[in-house]
């Protein structure tokens, strides 16, 4: 896949593609679907969304969506989950994340990595909004797996603190949700 940069003086052809991921034949007119894909995110499969601006977490262990770290998703499909989230917060609160949203899910299966300044911790979950990581002081953490859906809806990365503290656990900007259908 190439990344492009439009500047918005550029015209931008989309060809369909065959299941093999070659281009299928073509007239040379852009196909309605296409653009629709385009514009919502979709390219070459992958959905991908971000979070701007930062996210601070106190005296909870609640699981709060991430505003901006949200997809849809379609009935009978499995999709690959990668996200990447950066994160400050001091030891005894540390992070808590969960996959949740509306989706249904009828098998789920995700790891969390969550890199401290000590040392790594890898948690894993098989259910939605099933909470994940660590009180240690966690500066990025990872997740990653795979979910077949049984329902459409909406997949939202959600965060609290591993135990409730006064410090502050803050979601940085700029963290990624980067979801693909792979069946």
């Amino acid at each position: 896949m190439t990344n492009l940069t439009l500047t918005g003086t550029e015209v931008l052809q989309v060809l369909p593609q065959q299941a093999n991921g070659q281009p299928a034949a073509t007239t040379g007119q852009t196909t309605t679907a296409a653009i629709a894909a385009l514009t919502s995110g979709q390219i070459g499969g992958d959905v991908l969304a971000t979070n701007t601006s930062p996210f601070t977490i106190t005296n909870t262990v609640s699981l709060l969506p991430i505003t901006g770290l949200t997809v849809n998703l379609t009935n009978s499909a499995t999709y690959q989950i990668l996200c990447g989230i950066g994160v400050n917060c001091t030891g005894g609160a540390g992070v808590a994340l969960s996959l949740g949203g509306t989706v249904t899910a009828s098998s789920l299966n995700v790891a969390g990595i969550f890199n401290a300044q000590l040392g790594q911790y890898i948690a894993q979950t098989t259910a939605l909004n099933s909470a994940i990581g660590t009180t240690s002081p966690v500066v990025f953490a990872e997740l990653a797996g795979v979910i077949q859906t049984n329902a459409a809806g909406t997949l939202t990365i959600n965060a609290g603190q591993q135990a409730a503290n006064a410090a502050s656990t803050t979601i940085q900007s700029l963290g990624f949700l980067d979801v693909t259908r792979i069946a």
